[in-house]
């Protein structure tokens, strides 16, 4: 169980939006995507209400605390403080308050959640509930309290909230993430409740509703090893294995890694052979497969390059990895060439690479994700109930994009030479009076298997490396390079090395090892993409995408050690 040290009231409506991949009580209201206000203008300013919730937390008197926090309730009820922490802080002003009558303390919370209304109430319910779990006490009405929440969670009230909350918004949920989300914080309050009966010796009413949870929303890590926990009591091998497996690859990190593999060794005869093939079936298995978008019927007038920005441990990442593959399936390459380049957003990435990260340095005053279309910034942030919804944005720009004519037109010719790779770009028509014009050409491992804390395990289109040509003519021209598969290797590896050293920004101290390299080049196999850019515009002229011919798994490349 995680203590209550993040918000847990607002995640009912924010949760999906934030980190849908952690636990579900960890809600981190700064990465809410798109700017989305979370407060209403009647209720004063968030800042506002900020300083004066900072100001009720200062109370050292607890008794005099317990009437500032009911203030707060009062004159900021629609703040994300009064839905995410206030409910939690008033529990514990009270316990300190009166620490030989507990009664005190559920008395008030009582009083408080009957004088709201809506979605007020849910989430004040849903922190008493929470709050009363961690400090394991009063366990009946813990389970009255999230009882409550969950009955007050009409799909109507949800939507006319998310609505709100949204109103100022560049781009607003539609219905189906709104749905989306709904199941969602359906989800994190079954969770909830399912401990609370779990603590109260009600097991098999607690397991049903850690069952319906983890079925409305597969990457609740919280979730699943909840019930991993009830499978191991209960001696039930195989479920332990299963539901801890669903948990890591939810929110894959070290601890939960060394506990998964200690259960696949006994279940192996000591052995972690077949580990990771088995991951890939489970993850397969129990996590949704994309929503899919129409096949492309359209006649495209050149090939689109769409790059995104993104990173394994990175919460926003998720649902624009998942728009991505979407967008995959709708487009095939010779229309739209996809780059993903990695980076250490919100932790290291054994994907990201000195390449990947000039990429990022490239496009100026971005952060990750960011989507990139023909080199115009489109769409940032956004969480896995809302990808079906970016895809189709991204999908309708591309559509307009493909039906743009080319200013550049090329020849593409790429292949393997052992551990070669030749490239030749035969440029015939620039049409462009840009002075600084680049070739840029890129290696890209066309799928990469690593579980990552986003709770993505196949990693397409990842950008292993990069070269850029200074064109210095519009004139028909062959440019010719070589890539060198060791060398490539190489400096992955040195980069890899180097980081290790130390980082002055996500590996300040140089005590960071990579768990896992990734130092391997062609499992899935490679492709290269070739594009003109503007660099004073940045925009792309044309591009171009070449599958290099290769089974997978054969010919695989490993650093050299």
């Amino acid at each position: 169980m995680t203590g209550r040290n993040t918000a847990v009231g607002f995640g009912l409506l924010a949760l999906a939006l934030a980190l849908p991949a952690q636990t579900p009580h960890q809600v981190n209201l700064a990465n809410t995507p798109l700017n989305a206000p979370t407060t209403s203008p009647e209720h004063g300013s968030q800042s506002q209400a900020d300083q004066a919730f900072s100001a009720a937390k200062e109370i050292e008197d607890p008794k005099s605390r317990v009437e500032a926090f009911q203030k707060f309730l009062k004159d900021y009820p629609d703040t994300r403080s009064a839905h995410d922490l206030a409910g939690g802080e008033l529990i514990d002003a009270a316990v300190a308050g009166w620490p030989n009558d507990l009664t005190k303390a559920v008395a008030l919370a009582k009083e408080t959640a009957a004088s709201a209304t809506g979605m007020n109430q849910v989430y004040l319910s849903t922190q008493f509930a929470v709050a009363l779990l961690d400090k394991d006490m009063a366990l009946p009405d813990a389970e009255t309290f999230a009882h409550k929440a969950f009955d007050g969670l009409s799909y109507p009230l949800f939507a006319d909230g998310v609505h709100k909350t949204y109103a100022t918004a560049i781009r607003p949920p539609i219905e189906g993430s709104i749905e989306n989300l709904y199941r969602t914080a359906q989800a994190h309050i079954l969770t909830i409740l399912g401990q609370i009966c779990v603590k109260e010796n009600k097991t098999s009413e607690g397991q049903k509703f850690l069952e319906q949870s983890l079925e409305k929303n597969a990457y609740s890590t919280e979730t699943a090893h909840s019930l991993a926990e009830l499978a191991a009591a209960s001696g039930d091998k195989d479920k332990e294995l299963a539901y801890r497996t669903q948990g890591y690859l939810a929110h894959a990190n070290k601890a939960d890694r060394t506990k998964l593999e200690a259960l696949y060794r006994a279940a192996h005869n000591g052995s972690l052979d077949g580990l990771e093939p088995y991951l890939d079936t489970q993850y397969r298995k129990d996590f949704p497969k994309q929503t899919a978008l129409e096949e492309y019927a359209g006649t495209p007038h050149r090939t689109v390059l769409l790059e995104l920005l993104t990173g394994s441990k990175c919460p926003p990442c998720l649902g624009m990895d998942m728009a991505f593959d979407q967008l995959l399936e709708r487009y095939p390459r010779r229309d739209v060439a996809v780059l993903m380049y990695h980076q250490n957003r919100a932790g290291p990435d054994p994907m990201t690479n000195y390449p990947s990260l000039a990429t990022f340095a490239y496009y100026t005053g971005v952060s990750a994700p960011t989507t990139i279309l023909a080199g115009h910034v489109e769409l940032g942030g956004g969480f896995a109930e809302r990808s079906h919804e970016f895809a189709l944005q991204l999908s309708h720009d591309v559509d307009e994009q493909l039906a743009i004519p080319a200013e550049a037109d090329f020849t593409l010719k790429a292949s393997e030479k052992g551990h070669d790779i030749p490239v030749s770009v035969q440029i015939k028509r620039i049409q462009s009076t840009s002075n600084h014009l680049t070739l840029k050409l890129a290696v890209v491992d066309k799928l990469l298997t690593y579980s990552g804390e986003t709770g993505v395990r196949f990693h397409p289109m990842v950008v292993r490396t990069t070269e850029n040509i200074p064109l210095t003519s519009t004139k028909p021209q062959t440019i010719e390079h070589t890539f060198n598969q060791d060398q490539i290797l190489a400096d992955i590896k040195k980069y890899h090395d180097d980081f290790e050293k130390g980082d002055d920004k996500d590996n300040v101290d140089g005590t960071y090892r990579w768990p896992i390299r990734l130092e391997k080049l062609g499992g899935n196999g490679l492709a290269v993409a070739a594009f003109i850019q503007d660099d004073d515009t940045k925009k792309v002229l044309q591009a171009g995408w070449v599958d290099l011919s290769r089974a997978p798994n054969e010919k695989i490349v490993e650093a050299k050690r």
